[in-house]
C-alpha cells in the first residue's frame, strides 16, 4: 500500500450473466453490459489488475477492508480524486 493515501474512481465493465428464461436471438443482441464505478484507496497494482480498499483505518496492524480487486482488461476509465 502507498504511503500516501490515493484516491480513485474506477468505471469498469462487469460480467453479465443472464438466465432463467428462453430469449430469442433479437432479445440476446439487445441484452446490456453491467457498467460500474468504484471508488476507494490504491492498494496495489501490476499489469493485469487493481486494487482498490474502501475502508481504512490508522492500527497499522491490519489497516485495509473491503478490497476490490478489478481486472485492468475491464477497466474503461481511471480518475484520480483531490
Amino acid at each position: 500500500m502507498p504511503k500516501k493515501a490515493i484516491f480513485l474512481e474506477i468505471d469498469w465493465r462487469d460480467i453479465s450473466t443472464y438466465s432463467g428464461e428462453w430469449l430469442t436471438p433479437g432479445e440476446v443482441d439487445n441484452l446490456p453490459l453491467i457498467t460500474c464505478k468504484s471508488v476507494g484507496i490504491l492498494v496495489g497494482r501490476t499489469k493485469d489488475w487493481i486494487k482498490i480498499a474502501q475502508t481504512i483505518n490508522n492500527s497499522g496492524v491490519k489497516p485495509v477492508s473491503d478490497v476490490t480487486i478489478i481486472p485492468l482488461g475491464n477497466v474503461t476509465k481511471i480518475r484520480r480524486l483531490q
